[in-house]
């Protein structure tokens, strides 16, 4: 914490459970959507179905776009849809990226998606997201923070294909405002209270990470009995390099 931290006051109607996605998960996407500027009636492809990606899912139907998700979890594509996803494709049973590459030519008619984000952390999707853009299309990325994985790279390859590339990996701390506002309006529309789908206690941080990183939960929360309760409510733009 710092003298000039930002806060902002977390809205009476919105649970506490909802609120704590705000900081990072929705305040992030967000961000970053902007920054890659996608607009009403484009589709966007998401690559990851974590608390990001179903967040970006949210954001980007909204914004009048088409949502294609892909993850290797069923479970979590089931919960893609109740976020708006109008396509989900599951990477279990399409084990190779060129039938991937197929089912989403076949989605949008032969070609691929305006925008691409890409929320695995995994860099090997990062390499399959540029095949999967169309031509001249956008790709964000905010998954990738892990330095030292690397993954094989043409850039000729995106030159040709005239590719715009955005690496977002924080958020300008008023989108932390703007997240609340959105929770708020849009809290009934989407099921933003079960992102939070499992608890742990603070001496089982360990198991709650391990949990997080095989895909077993999509968002973890750490509990703290005893923790002394308070009337008032708020949130802090709190930097974190987890998704």
């Amino acid at each position: 914490m710092h003298p000039r931290q930002h806060f902002y006051k977390v809205p009476d109607d919105v649970d506490d459970a909802i609120a704590a996605g705000a900081n990072c998960a929705l305040s992030q996407v967000m961000f970053g959507i902007d920054q890659i500027g996608l607009a009403y009636g484009e589709t966007v492809l998401i690559q990851g179905a974590g608390g990001l990606g179903l967040n970006a899912a949210a954001v980007a139907v909204e914004r009048g776009a088409r949502v294609i998700v892909i993850d290797g979890v069923a479970e979590r594509l089931e919960q893609a849809k109740t976020f708006g996803a109008a396509d989900v494709i599951d990477i279990s049973t399409l084990t190779d990226p060129a039938d991937r590459l197929a089912a989403v030519h076949d989605i949008l008619g032969g070609e691929g998606p305006d925008v691409g984000i890409e929320v695995t952390g995994v860099p090997a999707a990062f390499a399959e997201g540029l095949d999967l853009i169309r031509r001249g299309g956008r790709y964000l990325v905010m998954g990738n923070l892990s330095p030292g994985r690397t993954v094989p790279f043409d850039p000729g390859y995106v030159t040709r294909k005239a590719l715009t590339i955005k690496h977002v990996d924080r958020y300008e701390a008023r989108y932390l405002s703007k997240a609340l506002d959105f929770l708020q309006r849009h809290q009934s529309a989407y099921p933003f209270d079960n992102l939070v789908d499992a608890e742990f206690a603070l001496a089982d941080v360990k198991r709650a990470l391990d949990a997080s990183a095989q895909r077993k939960v999509t968002r973890a929360a750490i509990t703290i009995t005893g923790a002394p309760t308070h009337t008032g409510r708020a949130v802090a733009d709190l930097p974190t390099a987890a998704h």
